[in-house]
């Protein structure tokens, strides 16, 4: 709607329209206005824009669970619009919403941590983002560390692959091990977009002795992945090295009991 019309003609009333459902009794209003934020902020005088942001504020700090987490969402769309929002800003807010008590807020933090990344300067990506990425890949949530697991390469995409190399290594690693078997499935599911980002060396010493333990997971679906994903990092580690690490592991899943682990074996073949 608001690309058909001139919205700083009617900016007053957008402007009465939104507090209007801020202070609506129903969550639902506080949503609606929440998701307009990053619609008409651009297109508002100084005044209305920090208007706009003492609400967002105040919504980021809302009792209601269902209102932070949209808000917590909207906050990928509010980056975009660095630098006509204030950046410190919005890192703050980002550490409130990381400090929240629900799974279902905080984990809205990994797209922000892919936002900022592409938009920070390096130096505030090194100091600020990656110890965030830290703690998010080593929450208590699972579903946290899933997305840590499955936004990977996003993640190494944003804050460079040098800085992927030294610093989400050994994160991969710990999803292939995790207690969770979804966790392990998505990053197997990586594992072949990964490695391409790694050298040979770092494969066969971090990589590889955990896909021998995933060889016999208890879970069907986890080797299956395994299996459909396992013979890419072969033209990666060469001749040698494939024979003597992947080629057992190989056999060892051409005889599984699951038929579809055998069948995404020749998926790759």
């Amino acid at each position: 709607m608001f690309a058909l019309i001139r919205i700083k003609d009617f900016e007053t009333k957008i402007m009465a329209m939104l507090k209007r459902l801020m202070t609506n009794e129903y969550i639902t209003s506080k949503c609606a206005a929440i998701h307009l934020f990053p619609c008409v902020y651009t297109y508002f005088s100084t005044l209305n824009r920090q208007e706009i942001m003492n609400m967002y504020n105040q919504v980021s700090e809302d009792e209601t669970p269902q209102v932070r987490k949209q808000a917590a969402i909207v906050l990928n769309e509010m980056i975009k619009l660095i630098p006509k929002v204030s950046e410190t800003e919005l890192l703050n807010i980002f550490s409130r919403f990381y400090k929240d008590d629900q799974d279902t807020v905080r984990m809205q933090g990994i797209d922000s941590c892919v936002q900022f990344s592409h938009l920070l300067p390096e130096a505030k990506v090194t100091a600020y983002l990656l110890p965030y990425i830290k703690k998010f890949a080593e929450d208590k949530s699972w579903r946290i560390r899933y997305l840590v697991a499955d936004r990977i390469m996003d993640l190494a995409t944003g804050i460079g692959i040098q800085k992927a190399n030294e610093n989400l290594l050994p994160y991969f690693s710990s999803f292939l091990k995790d207690v969770e078997s979804e966790v392990r499935t998505a990053a197997v599911g990586r594992l072949s977009d990964f490695c391409k980002i790694l050298d040979a060396q770092s494969i066969i010493t971090k990589i590889i002795p955990d896909l021998k333990e995933l060889q016999n997971d208890q879970f069907a679906y986890v080797r299956a992945a395994l299996a459909e994903n396992l013979l890419t990092i072969c033209p990666i580690i060469e001749k040698a090295p494939t024979n003597e690490h992947i080629l057992p592991i190989f056999l060892h899943l051409l005889r599984d009991e699951s038929s579809e682990v055998r069948l995404n074996l020749f998926k790759r073949l």
